[in-house]
């Protein structure tokens, strides 16, 4: 033992070195990117890189001051003459007037918006003065994501988000149906993992509602349960009340968080799963008590994870590696005293996630490696859809919470890694660093083979406690950083206020469709499902439907060997992937609403968007189709049948 501490103190801090060099490595790669971006004539990639840019400039310039002084940090303590009773009154005073004006409004404004980003702010206080109870502030988090989550999911009549929701609410029903999981004809991709369907479809049993009011209603308190375990990981292995508090309220602000909320699918329920093998993960340490339970538990969790959802075990895993290497690296050169994580249980979750996939699930392995494999040698590298020149600008004014994100986790790694290298919260700077690129816009994440085929987009989710632990420490540190300027208490407090709630603001309405016009809509409204309902009681099965994108996803409903018997109809349906496809037979189904809103995304494959300044096209696709039969007009939707 001795001559492991010998090795380590020979070999010296290498943590505080690579601290040391953050600010030369973040102005580097900057300077790279700009000059790639030059290279290829592509500005707007450039203008796209300021969101990372600005704040990583600014960051390096804090951290080479932070790095000069030798003052010990403290935690921040705020007083505004306000106790803890006092904000719990506004508290709940705020939190009622936000239900008493979600419920009245036809949709959620801009003043139920602002009175979430209050609650926020009131919580925020709490958590920043002094004799706080840790409990009841859990509490109140818990209380605003509810809110949050329910003032979209029973808000509208059928919200759909990414669209994915709408095929779990009918496999759900085929499950409940049934009585059985879903058959691989259905969804090779689902069948073998069936335990969200089982869980939705239970629900729907056990109190007698409907699977989509199941839906809904179940998924907020399974979501939200995710404040209170990454609280309980990061009090275990940090054992900072203070700063686990401040973790958890930016966690439960972060985009992703706030859209996967109202978004809960099976990757998401994979994403609680992990969260959950966190905490337990935190239980193996020194002094325990009843270690081996929480093994058996941790079992338990690695099993779900894999049984809920397929692509989620491979990159939770990936997740899992990198802890596990940051933490030995970590502990190779520091006097690091605890370790969690064992090399024995990532061999354990790669037994349990290639014996399931091999085994058991082998036709869907055998899908995803052909197609996988097929798209790589096919498939020339190209650009997502997204990343065209001409939106640069809107890109900047959706992200604005990104410049404040960057900048605190920038800090909040670099001081970490410096300062408190013989602590575990180094391990988690480190990982977040490393998971950074999976997190934070970079070039990576403009490639289709990156963000679609390997699915990075999804990591970000995985990742967003560690980058919401070291985005809290760089609060943390930039204040006691303007103490030493002698900046006066208050107006640092207020500084990192105002940074904070401009991070806080812009997930709550870039996620709201009534105050966001630069995104598609993501429910549809109940004259629009009664259009939508003519079909499923008067469309024969079997027939071709042509929609926009959100309406075929509505109609997902496939074919299988119980369909009939079970009372299931099953459509052909596709997306008007240009005018001429209008000379094809089948159903046309126009979404007349939506595109007097914002426009319809017809086909996202083709690129096919009509904006509703596109009158000429529209006009010219209503033409085509007036010459068909129309068997269902309202100002919402028309259906035409040949």
């Amino acid at each position: 033992m001795k001559t492991n501490q010998f090795k380590r103190l020979q070999v010296g801090n290498i943590p505080s070195k690579l601290a040391l060099s953050l600010p030369f490595l973040l102005a580097t790669v900057i300077l790279i990117g700009f000059l790639i971006a030059g290279i290829i004539g592509r500005l707007d990639l450039a203008i796209r890189g300021l969101i990372i840019a600005v704040p990583s400039i600014a960051s390096a310039i804090i951290l080479c001051n932070i790095y000069k002084n030798k003052n010990k940090f403290e935690n921040i303590n705020v007083s505004l003459g306000l106790t803890q009773k006092q904000l719990a009154y506004l508290f709940f005073i705020v939190y009622f007037s936000s239900l008493t004006v979600v419920f009245i409004s036809s949709t959620r404004t801009w003043l139920y918006l602002s009175l979430i980003s209050l609650l926020y702010l009131t919580i925020l206080l709490q958590i920043f003065s002094t004799g706080f109870n840790s409990r009841f502030i859990l509490l109140q988090i818990i209380l605003c994501m509810l809110n949050l989550i329910y003032s979209v999911t029973f808000k509208y009549p059928l919200y759909f988000g990414g669209t994915d929701i709408l095929a779990h609410i009918f496999m759900s029903q085929v499950t409940y149906i049934s009585g059985h999981i879903i058959p691989e004809e259905l969804s090779i991709g689902y069948a073998n993992f069936p335990l969200f369907h089982i869980l939705i479809s239970q629900t729907s049993y056990l109190l007698g509602l409907d699977i989509k009011t199941s839906y809904f209603l179940i998924s907020a308190p399974i979501f939200a349960l995710s404040v209170f375990f990454v609280y309980l990981f990061f009090l275990g292995t940090i054992e900072n009340v203070k700063l686990s508090l401040l973790t958890v309220i930016l966690y439960s602000n972060l985009s992703v968080v706030v859209y996967y909320g109202m978004y809960v699918i099976t990757r998401t329920v994979a994403f609680i799963g992990f969260v959950m093998l966190l905490y337990i993960i935190s239980k193996n340490k020194s002094g325990t008590k009843n270690k081996i339970a929480f093994k058996y538990i941790g079992i338990l969790l690695t099993t779900f994870i894999v049984l809920v959802h397929q692509v989620s075990s491979p990159q939770i895993l990936f997740v899992i590696l990198i802890l596990l290497l940051s933490e030995k690296f970590i502990w190779h050169f520091t006097n690091l005293k605890e370790k969690y994580w064992s090399s024995t249980y990532v061999l354990l979750f790669v037994v349990i996630f290639l014996g399931y996939w091999i085994y058991l699930a082998y036709s869907f392995t055998n899908m995803v490696l052909t197609t996988t494999f097929d798209s790589f040698i096919s498939d020339s590298i190209q650009m997502e859809r997204s990343v065209v020149s001409g939106n640069e600008w809107i890109f900047l004014y959706s992200n604005t919470d990104v410049l404040v994100l960057t900048f605190f986790v920038l800090i909040g790694i670099g001081v970490t890694l410096w300062r408190y290298s013989n602590n575990y919260s180094s391990v988690f700077a480190l990982a977040a660093l490393l998971f950074l690129p999976l997190y934070l816009p970079n070039p990576l994440q403009t490639l289709w083979q990156a963000m679609t085929l390997l699915q990075f987009n999804r990591f970000m989710l995985l990742t967003s406690p560690f980058v919401a632990f070291s985005m809290a420490s760089g609060v943390f540190f930039f204040y006691n950083f303007l103490k030493t300027k002698q900046v006066k208490s208050l107006y640092s407090s207020l500084l990192i206020v105002i940074l904070l709630m401009i991070f806080i603001i812009p997930p709550l309405a870039y996620n709201n469709p009534e105050v966001s016009s630069n995104t598609d809509r993501k429910y549809f409204t109940s004259e629009e499902l009664d259009g939508l309902s003519y079909v499923l009681k008067y469309v024969p099965n079997n027939s071709s439907l042509y929609s926009d994108y959100y309406i075929k996803r509505y109609f997902c409903q496939k074919e299988f060997n119980d369909s009939d018997k079970l009372g299931f109809p099953f459509y052909n349906a596709q997306t008007i992937r240009s005018i001429d496809i209008v000379n094809s037979n089948g159903y046309f189904i126009l979404n007349n609403e939506a595109f007097s809103e914002r426009g319809l995304n017809l086909d996202p494959s083709s690129r096919f968007y009509l904006t509703k300044d596109d009158l000429s096209e529209w006009k010219k696709l209503n033409l085509e189709l007036s010459k068909k039969n129309k068997i269902y007009s309202s100002t919402y939707i028309s259906i035409f049948y040949t």
